[in-house]
């Protein structure tokens, strides 16, 4: 049996805010829905409305976070504590913020978004370790 065209890109679009939420900020509290409206309202993320739906196509979505298709993007500070100390402790995320903010770790930001790739930070802890 032959899948259409449209069936395939229907299953590439993601419907609603909070399911973006999701996928950009790791979890879809109110204040991270409200940060897709925003980010959808001033062009940031690439998302359009469907009926009242806020919508936004997964492969577009992530071009524009700068993630790839396969998972090397650590997303949030839980992800990258996780990564770097081993576990994901308020110490842990805060100390990920201290190195954030000092310049240290080799992140961007999408909106509130942390963002870091897995070989900038592999390439950051090798340098690390040999200093």
């Amino acid at each position: 049996m032959q899948t259409s065209q449209s069936q395939t890109q229907t299953w590439d679009i993601i419907h609603g805010a909070d399911a973006i939420a999701e996928i950009m900020f790791g979890e879809a509290n109110k204040n991270n829905v409200r940060r897709v409206y925003y980010l959808a309202r001033t062009k940031a993320i690439p998302a359009f409305k469907m009926g009242t739906s806020i919508c936004a196509r997964r492969d577009t979505l992530a071009q524009a976070m700068g993630a790839k298709k396969n998972p090397v993007t650590l997303r949030g500070a839980r992800e990258i504590a996780e990564y770097i100390f081993g576990s994901a402790d308020a110490t842990a995320c805060r100390r990920v913020y201290h190195l954030i903010d000092k310049g240290l770790i080799p992140t961007r930001r999408i909106g509130g978004a942390i963002l870091a790739d897995k070989a900038a930070i592999d390439g950051w802890l090798a340098n690390a370790t040999n200093a």
